[in-house]
């Protein structure tokens, strides 16, 4: 195989049959780009993470899916053959696999905004409150700010 060409591959958990599918120009660099980021405890798939500490590198193995190229796919169609080997597999069933899908990618990306927004919010409040409160000479309460900040983030 050549290095540099459209290609879906997996990366396979041994230890509970996991998958986490993708696809890549250039499968090599990409399995050298998931395992770097995952020894640094950087990887962006944080079930995949979660499984790669506990099990270690040993109990991940990595293969070819499909060669794009040999199959015959035009350049336009590699995400679409993606989404074909993630479903085959089932690999958006946390059960089953690591991959998101639009859904999942969806919520997490609504509950990170939903939580930086009502830190700003807090944030700005809390500084309104005490400009008002210097501005007219008054004490400033700042553990009834800090007990509202709490329960924001319980909330989240």
């Amino acid at each position: 195989m050549r290095v540099a060409e459209p290609t879906v591959y997996l990366i396979r958990n041994t230890v509970n049959g996991k998958v986490y599918i993708g696809v890549s120009n250039n499968v090599e660099k990409r399995f050298l780009e998931h395992f770097s980021a995952l020894r640094a405890g950087k990887h962006s798939n944080k079930a995949l993470q979660a499984d790669y500490n506990t099990h270690g590198q040993a109990a991940f193995t990595t293969g070819i899916i499909e060669n794009l190229n040999e199959a015959g796919y035009a350049r336009w169609v590699r995400e679409d053959r993606e989404r074909h080997w993630i479903k085959q597999h089932n690999a958006t069933n946390p059960m089953y696999g690591y991959n998101i899908d639009s859904r999942q990618l969806q919520k997490a990306v609504a509950a990170e905004y939903k939580a930086r927004n009502a830190a700003a919010t807090l944030r700005a409040k809390f500084l309104r409150a005490a400009d008002l409160a210097a501005a007219d000479g008054r004490h400033f309460d700042a553990a009834r700010y800090r007990k509202e900040a709490q329960l924001v983030q319980q909330e989240l």
